[in-house]
């Protein structure tokens, strides 16, 4: 059995986003503390053994090839300063006997087309794929885990791991027969399936050992939706030929795709780093009170919702804050009527939507950051509020309802 040298790294993709930031320079270079993201995950590839990366580019990606390129001018400067230990990060962002290749996708054209483009590089050899966007921290490291799985069993192997059933829409979900404690044995996958008729709720994450059968699937597949070839698909259909298996990760995984994710990598990294941990550490506690601060805001706008019921001549039974009651909602108007069933087992009467608001970029209390959107909608004699984070100074728009100008219909898109 040929081992796993080989890792191909697609980073065509445009990063909108977190555009403006993306704009000239590649997601995959966004910065977790002092390394950025594709630094993370050729370390880990490194960890693993692989010794060749295969980085499949687009347009404006070329700083992911300057950060691997030997810097003369940087080494020159660090040692003449005497400043060895920067010399030595530096020189370690890619070691002496690892080799990085470049090809470039012509278009954007889905996962499965850019896996494809690495083709005659990879030939005909097993090979990773890993997603730089998926941050994987793990004891041993995740692709470790993965080839060792991939040298035991002589089988492809794909990495997942459990998703809330809600969320299922958002991965490509795997069907099979569990193995042991950490391997299923494929029975088949699919892509972003609803969670009533999602098979399981274990989705695959950004890491992949295949055997290079792959690519006779990928050339043969017929372009889906928005002509993007997906690398699900191809897999569905190497289920025919040979077995698959997916592996349940030993690790935690940070979505560094969603700024939500990043935030929380940035966070737990900085943590873990021997030169700020300290001072970050003792940092987040001083702003424990602005966090108490920002939950007496949260219990503000639920007492503003309550009073504007109350002025209505209705007492509601509860007025309460969160995101779960109407973040699937696409958009809610004055008048509609609801049935909504929650956690598949309680039902909601139906119910009028009776009032909307919203407010745009309202001051957040005790800080300067803006809210882009908090809605308020009251349906039946219940009050829940979808927002990012407490909010209270809402006056100004509470002022319009009760000059009696009409409801705006609100988006409550996530």
């Amino acid at each position: 059995m040929l081992k796993v040298t080989k890792a191909v790294f697609p980073v065509a993709g445009l990063g909108t986003r977190f555009l403006p930031a993306t704009k000239a320079s590649p997601k995959e270079m966004l910065p977790v503390v002092d390394k950025p993201l594709i630094q993370y995950a050729v370390d880990e590839a490194i960890a693993a053994g692989i010794t060749e990366m295969i980085f499949v580019t687009g347009r404006s990606k070329r700083a992911i090839e300057d950060h691997f390129d030997k810097s003369y001018e940087i080494e020159a400067e660090l040692e003449a300063r005497g400043k060895d230990k920067l010399l030595e990060l530096v020189r370690g962002i890619k070691p002496s006997h690892v080799d990085c290749f470049y090809v470039r996708q012509p278009e954007a054209l889905g996962l499965g087309h850019a896996v494809l483009c690495a083709e005659k590089l990879v030939g005909d050899n097993p090979f990773a794929v890993i997603l730089a966007d998926d941050l994987l921290y793990g004891r041993p490291p995740i692709m470790q885990q993965m080839i060792e799985v991939f040298n035991h069993y002589h089988s492809s192997v794909i990495g997942i791991e459990e998703v809330p059933p809600e969320e299922t829409k958002s991965y490509g979900i795997v069907d099979g027969k569990t193995w042991e404690d950490s391997i299923i044995k494929m029975s088949g996958i699919v892509e972003k399936p609803a969670p009533e008729v999602a098979p399981s709720n274990f989705g695959v994450v950004g890491r992949y050992v295949l055997k290079p059968r792959i690519f006779s699937h990928l050339r043969a597949l017929k372009p889906g939706a928005g002509g993007e070839l997906q690398l699900t698909d191809a897999i569905q259909s190497l289920l025919g030929d040979e077995q698959v298996l997916a592996y349940k990760y030993h690790g935690t995984r940070f979505d560094c795709g969603s700024k939500l994710g990043y935030l929380k990598a940035t966070i737990e990294f900085a943590l873990q780093h021997p030169e700020v941990r300290d001072d970050f550490a003792e940092y987040l506690r001083t702003r424990s009170p602005e966090y108490e601060r920002l939950v007496s805001a949260r219990a503000g706008l639920d007492q503003l919702v309550a009073g504007l019921l109350r002025e209505r001549g209705e007492i509601p039974l509860r007025a309460r804050i969160g995101r779960q009651y109407l973040q699937d909602l696409a958009a809610l108007h004055v008048g509609q009527r609801l049935l909504r069933t929650q956690d598949r087992q309680r039902t909601i009467q139906p119910a009028r939507v009776d009032f909307l608001m919203d407010f745009h970029r309202i001051p957040t209390v005790g800080c300067d950051a803006t809210h882009p959107r908090i809605a308020i909608g009251i349906v039946a004699e219940t009050a829940r509020a979808t927002a990012e984070s407490p909010c209270a100074a809402v006056a100004t728009r509470a002022a319009r309802r009760r000059s009696g100008s009409p409801p705006a219909r609100v988006a409550l898109s996530q």
